[in-house]
């Protein structure tokens, strides 16, 4: 068992600027609601991997902080980030016309989604797309909700001081106002 070192921890990919900004501004909302917060990007500075040592460091690092995490926060924009240099024409054209976009996650980010959810970890997810792009069902059943943007996120966030005058251990998400339920763990 280890011992719980974050309240959150933050799981989301960091390839392009873009991204970097995003999980940037989470992050910080994050720590100003009081919340002890794993990031890789900013706690590991490890952004360029150039050996097999830098791989395995990096990824014992984030293993560890899951387990030493209370709950995760995954940021699924990956894929339709602005700079994300994919191509989607293959995904658009196994699509059927009635279908909406898929909103396509970073594979770290899913890998670490799984690993929360084995430990039996809250996984909430978050992304700016609209909600007519759906997210894998595999990640939304394994999530207790899928947060939309910004705006969202900041409702949900509990801070310690709020916590405190409610008796509850905080700070903490307020899932009562997630309408995007995930699965199993409603």
């Amino acid at each position: 068992m280890h011992a719980i070192r974050y309240d959150i921890f933050l799981a989301g990919p960091f390839f392009n600027e873009q991204q970097v900004m995003l999980c940037r501004d989470i992050y910080e909302l994050l720590i100003d609601k009081g919340f002890k917060v794993f990031w890789s990007y900013e706690e590991t500075g490890q952004t360029k991997i150039e050996d097999d040592a830098d791989a395995w460091s990096l990824f014992y690092r984030n293993a560890e902080a899951v387990k030493e995490s209370r709950m995760m926060l995954a940021i699924m924009d990956w894929l339709n980030m602005p700079g994300s240099k994919v191509v989607l024409q293959q995904l658009q054209d196994l699509r059927s016309s009635k279908e909406t976009p898929l909103c396509i996650p970073d594979s770290g980010t899913v890998w670490e989604c799984g690993m929360a959810y084995a430990m039996e970890k809250p996984v909430y997810l978050f992304t700016t797309r609209p909600r007519d792009r759906r997210v894998n069902i595999m990640l939304t059943q394994c999530s207790r909700g899928v947060i939309h943007g910004m705006e969202q996120l900041k409702k949900v966030l509990v801070c310690r001081s709020a916590a405190a005058q409610t008796g509850q251990p905080g700070p903490y998400i307020r899932e009562a106002e997630i309408a995007d339920w995930g699965g199993r763990h409603q």
